[in-house]
């Protein structure tokens, strides 16, 4: 009786080894990571998916209008497949599935973006927007499709003295303007992998730039400490960004802290790069996986950001700089929160006529103002309310004296920014 019972407990260990070796590794499928994470319609491509689990995976699926041509299993950690993406295929996320013996899918924990279909490499905007010669300075530069940049450039006169590829929407750039750079504006490209894109007239060397600001970007916890009783617990915090001011911050990426004994998750809200203006703050609920039991104490996140002058996210700012070396020019123009401002340097000038042409010189602005001082403020607006689009034009600025006398200013290059994030 008792060789019986032992027979069958034995039976019962090998086919519980089974179900642990076979039926849990079908089940434990998860994807690490997809190189390139991004592609266009119409693209061919070779992608090598990381992870685990992937022994006797049967089927990868990345949504509609990507054919899978083939794909290889190098190991339980690898596989590596050629896909087609549909000239229609929508653009957007994917979430990859790994579809294994049993049929269950999975896709990566924590990562919300494994592969991603753009229209391609684009630069929308930048965390500043001009410079003076002989300054060097660090930004962010905005866009899409950024994964596996191969080169950065501001134009003639700029070097780019080192680039860092955050994400697939932002790259942190640090550059020297030459102190004999010509003034004037410049295209920033980015060259990836999948393409080439420039940002037409984006940046502006110019001796009225301002000098880059610093911002005192603090971060605190609640809880400030969690404890992880198992490995694979999931624990949520709250971090609260706070940027005191003066100057305005664009937090562009927040990541796991270096040997921290957990994951990073997940993100709430996840829409980074965020402008974080000056006496704001922001709170983030994150979600965190452990990797080992313990105490984890704050900072729960490693938070990347630079410091702006400018109104980043907000339509109501297009930036009118003027061309001119010297403040001490008669005529110049500069923006501020949404109105245009101009000043001169002659105290018998009454009243101001303010005209803006597009390239085409088709009149967009024609603005008459007087003042008892030397400055005028008016609004960005066309003649029709619009706000004025981003783009380079022409203006001329008419100054009259109380005599009636006028002075024509040359024609000023303006370049008006509308930044979005």
């Amino acid at each position: 009786m008792l060789n019986r019972i032992n027979r069958i407990v034995a039976s019962f260990g090998v086919v519980l080894a089974s179900i642990l070796i076979f039926g849990f590794s079908a089940w434990s499928a998860t994807v690490v990571s997809i190189t390139p994470a991004v592609a266009t319609p119409g693209q061919s491509m070779t992608v090598q998916i990381m992870g685990s689990g992937f022994t006797g995976v049967k089927a990868i699926d990345f949504g509609p209008d990507v054919t899978v041509k083939s794909f290889f299993v190098m190991g339980n950690n690898l596989i590596i497949s050629s896909i087609n993406i549909g000239n229609n295929a929508e653009i957007g996320p994917r979430i990859v599935k790994i579809i294994t013996d049993d049929g269950a899918a999975t896709k990566a924990k924590g990562i919300a973006n494994l592969f991603s279909i753009v229209t391609g490499v684009a630069v929308n905007d930048l965390s500043a927007h001009s410079g003076r010669p002989g300054q060097t300075m660090t930004l962010a530069i905005l866009g899409s499709a950024f994964t596996g940049t191969k080169s950065v450039s501001f134009g003639p006169g700029i070097k780019v003295l080192s680039f860092n590829v955050l994400n697939t929407r932002v790259i942190v750039s640090r550059i020297r303007i030459s102190a004999l750079a010509d003034l004037g504006i410049r295209h920033v490209t980015v060259t990836a992998p999948i393409g080439t894109a420039t940002g037409a007239s984006m940046f502006m060397v110019s001796w009225q730039a301002s000098i880059q600001p610093a911002c005192n970007v603090s971060m605190t916890s609640s809880p400030e400490s969690v404890e992880f009783q198992y490995f694979g617990q999931l624990r949520t915090v709250d971090v609260t960004v706070t940027n005191p001011g003066p100057s305005g911050a664009l937090i562009v990426n927040m990541a796991t802290p270096a040997g921290a004994r957990f994951n990073v998750e997940s993100i709430l809200p996840s829409d980074l790069p965020l402008a974080l203006p000056p006496r704001t703050q922001q709170t983030f609920r994150l979600g965190l996986r452990s990797n080992a039991s313990g105490v984890a104490t704050a900072p729960f996140v490693r938070l990347s950001f630079v410091c702006s002058n400018t109104s980043l996210g907000s339509e109501m700012n297009p930036v009118l700089p003027s061309m001119s070396r010297r403040d001490s020019d008669k005529l110049t123009l500069w923006t501020d929160s949404g109105q245009i401002y101009a000043k001169t340097q002659d105290e018998s000038i009454q009243s101001l006529q303010v005209r803006v042409f597009d390239t085409n010189g088709q009149l967009l602005i024609d603005w008459i103002g007087e003042s008892a001082g030397r400055h005028w403020a008016l609004p960005a607006l066309q003649s029709d309310g619009k706000q004025i689009a981003r783009g380079v034009y022409l203006a001329v600025i008419i100054a009259r004296d109380k005599a009636g006398n006028t002075q024509h200013s040359e024609v000023k290059k303006l370049l008006i920014s509308t930044r979005h994030v």
